[in-house]
């Protein structure tokens, strides 16, 4: 490796990192696998589990969502029906400035399961699968909610994974038909 010859960091960037802080990241991740109640609508609630099947999905749902909203990041729900039954997964949006129709997809997923994907779990807080990745990405847009964008950025958090990968085959299916 030639160590001469790699670029400085982009000073941008440089910059964005050194906004991460641990402590924001402990205190969401606390708050959406149920160590801590976070605050949804101003109620405070403990998101014990986020099994697709429970009110706690759609409950971690509104909590992120309000987390973009309070940026200023423009978000939506976007519907899926499995099995008769209405689904949702959260997509909050960072248009570009430059070429908004190229688009940059980052995704995670919000569900959670303590190993009983077909049934509605109590207790399934899911802090390493995947609250830190559905918390990685809200910082992530974060950053890039800061910074003039060329392209669009799509922040996805799916649903239903941890019962077959619904949400984020659903979310490509329709994608494939625009």
């Amino acid at each position: 490796l030639d160590m001469e010859n790699i670029p400085a960091p982009d000073p941008r960037v440089e910059a964005l990192l050194s906004q991460v802080d641990a402590g924001w990241v402990r205190d969401r991740l606390m708050k959406l696998s149920g160590e801590e109640p976070a605050t949804i609508g101003g109620t405070s609630v403990s998101l014990r589990s986020r099994n697709s099947l429970t009110e706690g999905v759609n409950q971690a749902r509104q909590f992120v969502k309000q987390f973009y909203l309070d940026l200023g990041i423009a978000v939506r729900d976007v519907p899926y029906k499995i099995r008769g039954r209405n689904f949702f997964n959260l997509e909050a949006t960072i248009p570009g400035r430059k070429d908004p129709n190229k688009v940059l997809i980052i995704g995670a997923h919000l569900d959670s399961t303590a190993g009983w994907t077909r049934y509605a779990e109590k207790e399934a807080p899911g802090a390493d699968d995947d609250g830190s990745g559905t918390v990685t990405v809200m910082q992530i847009a974060a950053a890039l909610a800061q910074l003039p964008l060329d392209y669009t950025v799509r922040i996805v958090h799916f649903t239903g994974e941890e019962q077959g990968l619904w949400g984020s085959y659903r979310y490509s299916d329709a994608l494939a038909k625009e």
